[in-house]
């Protein structure tokens, strides 16, 4: 089996049970989330530790479990589990001895920052399952058009940090997500605008590709094709959702305090 055939058999599957989940509800759709960003902070920390850097992986991925339950339970208690994390992890480095870095503990923080933050405003998101419709869909379809366009038609290369990726495919990607953004505004046109769909098309467009780029340029940084394995044809949890890391506090601002 090819890697297209493999990539295609996966969004076959997942695509279904992702936007499904989102349609249920809250609960079943944080579960999702805090799942997909645990893998994807696995993930993100092992690219670092390759390069001997040793962030506190699991203590990380403990506290994304505690931010995920303060939303759930909407407790106030984040500012408290908050400051404890950091000041354990701080007080943790600081005696680990010769080893001490201080870049592990920025690590720490900027995991907890880069991914599980903007999963936590996705399953904020789902409180309207179209939104989460709305942003899946648009990023699958500028991630699929870019990718056939670059394949067959790409000429410019977009970025020396992921040679894959060219002007022409980039292009194609932007327009594909703002005509298809168009196409939502008629479905749900009591939810966005025209106006709306423009920005929501060109949000996606535009941050998804700056999403895919920066975790390409981690990926670089630690000398390897992708964040891991665990999904045929796509590589790692990080790989496949780079684009919604980056797409989804824009999208979440835009509708919670712009529009």
């Amino acid at each position: 089996m090819d890697n297209l055939t493999k990539r295609t058999v996966i969004s076959i599957v997942s695509i279904p049970i992702i936007l499904g989940l989102a349609y249920l509800g809250n609960s079943y759709f944080l579960v999702l989330c805090f799942i997909i960003q645990m893998f994807c902070l696995f993930e993100f920390y092992n690219l670092f530790e390759r390069n001997g850097f040793r962030p506190f992986k699991y203590l990380s991925i403990l506290f994304s479990l505690m931010l995920f339950l303060v939303k759930y339970f909407n407790t106030p208690y984040l500012f408290f589990i908050s400051f404890l994390f950091l000041f354990l992890i701080i007080t943790l480095e600081i005696f680990k001895g010769k080893d001490s870095n201080p870049i592990n503990v920025f690590l720490s923080i900027g995991g907890i920052l880069y991914i599980s933050i903007p999963f936590i405003l996705l399953s904020e998101l789902s409180s309207d399952y179209r939104l989460v419709f709305i942003l899946f869909i648009l990023i699958w379809t500028s991630d699929t058009i870019a990718y056939f366009v670059g394949k067959y038609l790409g000429k410019t290369k977009l970025s020396k940090i992921s040679p894959g990726k060219t002007v022409e495919g980039a292009v194609a990607g932007l327009l594909a997500s703002v005509l298809c953004s168009l196409i939502f505004a008629k479905i749900y046109f009591e939810l966005i605008t025209i106006f709306d769909s423009l920005i929501i098309g060109l949000i996606v467009g535009l941050f998804g590709v700056v999403g895919d780029l920066f975790e390409s340029l981690i990926k670089r940084y630690s000398e390897v094709k992708d964040s891991s394995a665990i999904i045929p044809g796509h590589g790692g949890f990080l790989d496949r959702f780079d684009s919604i890391i980056f797409v989804t506090p824009i999208i979440y601002i835009y509708f919670h305090y712009i529009k």
